[in-house]
């Protein structure tokens, strides 16, 4: 959570997870390439060494999973990291989920809409670590804490 000094409140709730990008891969927002610490309520775009867009985070929302109307914009916070990483969170204002009326559970997944073929998926989770083919997919596994795409020889399917 945020917060605001004058206030001491909390002005935004964040979801956050690590982004591992392969080599020679980019962040881009608004078509810009990404080299520092950024904010930006668009979507997000992965692209490759010849930049050719592989990934693309559109722009998020949280949404009461009953009635979905009930939403509120989000917007992406990415700071680099070492080796490739980048830190994403995403932030939704504090003063949408403290409300009375919010009626919970509450979806804050944005779609990953992947944009080429990719032979394997490697999704990780805290310490759970789940590796699967993956094949040609236009949504990449909603809920997970970030997605390793590679073009390499398959790996064993999930198993449930």
């Amino acid at each position: 959570m945020s917060q605001t000094a004058e206030q001491g409140q909390a002005s935004t709730l964040a979801l956050t997870a690590l982004l591992h990008l392969l080599p020679g891969q980019g962040v881009y927002a608004s078509g810009i390439q990404q080299q520092l610490a950024f904010t930006t309520e668009r979507s997000l775009e992965i692209r490759n060494a010849t930049g050719q867009t592989v990934l693309v985070l559109p722009p998020a929302t949280a949404y009461e999973q009953a009635n979905p109307r009930q939403a509120v914009s989000a917007h992406y916070r990415l700071a680099p990291q070492a080796d490739g990483q980048w830190q994403v969170g995403i932030e939704t204002p504090w003063s949408w989920w403290a409300d009375p009326a919010r009626t919970y559970p509450i979806v804050l997944d944005p779609w990953m809409q992947v944009l080429q073929p990719a032979d394997w998926a490697n999704i990780v989770n805290g310490s759970t670590n789940v590796t699967g083919c993956a094949g040609d997919f236009g949504a990449a596994y909603p809920g997970y804490g970030y997605v390793v795409l590679a073009a390499s020889t398959p790996v064993p399917p999930i198993v449930a």
